[in-house]
């Protein structure tokens, strides 16, 4: 029994993957979470809570840095039918355009870092 249950886990590409994708989630997971209370653990809770704000304002000045490009290339890219040159335009078109905006964010962010900060935590 058990080498039929193996046998269809070693055949089946979708088990087998979805597995594999599984057990790095997890690990993921509880890399974080040993992550989290080693720091929290050295510099308190209420620095955690700090990082973990200014990390979610990074995500979302990421989220306007990208403009929806990866989603659209990702699009572009699966209906190129394998044609490199088509792709390698769309990449680097990709690539241009992420890099410029990103930029725009970061200058846009740097120079009003001190007023972020000081909206979100007031004066600590």
């Amino acid at each position: 029994m058990i080498q039929k249950i193996l046998s269809l886990f070693f055949h089946n590409e979708i088990l087998r993957k979805s597995s594999v994708s599984l057990f790095i989630r997890v690990f993921g997971s509880i890399m974080g979470y040993i992550f989290l209370v080693l720091v929290t653990r050295n510099i308190g809770a209420s620095s955690w809570g700090v990082f973990i704000l200014f990390l979610s304002i990074l995500n979302i000045f990421s989220i306007f840095s990208r403009l929806g490009v990866d989603m659209l290339a990702l699009k572009l890219v699966s209906s190129a039918n394998y044609m490199l040159d088509k792709i390698k335009t769309i990449y680097f078109s990709s690539f241009r355009i992420v890099l410029v905006s990103s930029c725009v964010v970061s200058i846009i962010v740097y120079t009003f870092s001190k007023q972020i900060s000081l909206t979100l935590l007031g004066d600590i």
